[in-house]
């Protein structure tokens, strides 16, 4: 979503040269984040 990008600090030039594989791999990186955390809590 086009909303989701103002909440990571990033240069105006930086958005524009983000890559959908460095998207994608962001992506992955929050979902595990999210993901062991919930696995700590749910313990």
């Amino acid at each position: 979503m086009p909303t989701r990008g103002r909440l990571v600090p990033r240069q105006p030039w930086a958005i524009k040269r983000t890559t959908p594989t460095a998207l994608h791999h962001e992506g992955i990186y929050i979902a595990k984040y999210i993901h062991g955390d919930i696995g700590i809590t749910s313990y």
